[in-house]
């Protein structure tokens, strides 16, 4: 009697079409997908560990680095202007002259720092750190009105918004 043969319901893929099959490239092994991402994230912390060395032995205020493309177009400081400073001095100890420099940057830097190593945890081990918000749509969208509010009173011309002002 001319039935056909059941598809192999645990064979993966049993269902699609042969080309889609033959076309469709190999899935790497879940082993060698993690093992890549954690060298991935190894290289990634070396090169922000050798940053952070740079910034550490050379002062960008006496090295004229490159000025903010906003400030150098338009004379506004952007949220970001001063943060390398910032670090400078925050590296070598000066609190009071890194939050100068950028306040934002310094009050956010912790929560920066966090939100960080809980998304190199999820990447590592599969899960984020306790209490990690970086996913929440809501946390994204308040730290970015935080960011371009800061960015608007640091270049307003009266006390006290231009102790905000690096």
């Amino acid at each position: 009697m001319g039935l056909a043969p059941a598809p192999d319901a645990h064979r993966p893929g049993a269902d699609e079409p042969i080309i889609a099959q033959i076309v469709s490239p190999p899935q790497p092994c879940p082993q060698k997908a993690v093992a890549r991402r954690r060298i991935l994230l190894a290289v990634l912390c070396a090169v922000g560990l050798t940053g952070l060395a740079a910034v550490w032995l050379i002062d960008p205020a006496r090295w004229g680095l490159p000025l903010c493309g906003l400030y150098r177009l338009t004379g506004l400081y952007c949220p970001g202007c001063g943060a390398t400073r910032a670090t400078h001095e925050l590296l070598h100890g000066r609190l009071l002259a890194a939050l100068h420099e950028n306040a934002l940057w310094v009050l956010a830097l912790p929560v920066v720092c966090y939100a960080a190593a809980s998304e190199i945890w999820r990447q590592c081990w599969g899960r984020p750190l306790p209490g990690d918000l970086t996913r929440s749509r809501t946390i994204i969208l308040g730290a970015g009105v935080v960011v371009l509010l800061f960015g608007v009173l640091r270049n307003l011309p009266w006390e006290p918004f231009t102790w905000l002002a690096p």
